[in-house]
């Protein structure tokens, strides 16, 4: 952590507090880090999965293009309606198959440190937490 070392606690065999800004990608999506995420910050803002992958029926409809002309729209993800991007990648000896990818972005998590220790049983547990003040 930036600026002092969080202690631990070695009765507890406890780590130190480490840092994890964003949820878990929903199941069958892959993190992804696109370009305009800032380089070694070895966390990827966006969920990837190709549309040939989605596994479920999409409510797809199309919005308004992005400032590089790709589509956007949104899909329904469980409950919640989400903001998707579409994204081509040519790929082949002659870029001549190209796979579509839906990218959304990533929730960030309200407490995003934690810290891993053995309870009592010397079952492993993590707990989280938000060092920022109300």
């Amino acid at each position: 952590m930036p600026g002092f070392s969080w202690p631990t606690c070695p009765q507890a065999n406890s780590s130190g507090a480490r840092y994890e800004p964003y949820e878990a990608c929903p199941q069958g999506w892959t993190p992804y880090a696109p370009a305009t995420d800032r380089p070694g910050q070895g966390q990827a803002s966006m969920c990837r999965i190709a549309a040939g992958n989605l596994g479920q029926l999409a409510s797809f409809g199309m919005q308004h293009g992005r400032a590089d002309g790709s589509p956007t729209g949104t899909i329904q993800l469980g409950d919640r309606t989400v903001q998707v991007q579409v994204t081509y990648i040519s790929s082949g000896a002659h870029n001549d198959r190209t796979t579509t990818y839906y990218d959304i972005q990533r929730p960030r998590r309200a407490k995003p440190y934690y810290i891993d220790y053995d309870d009592t049983n010397g079952l492993r547990q993590r707990t989280w937490f938000n060092l920022s003040r109300p």
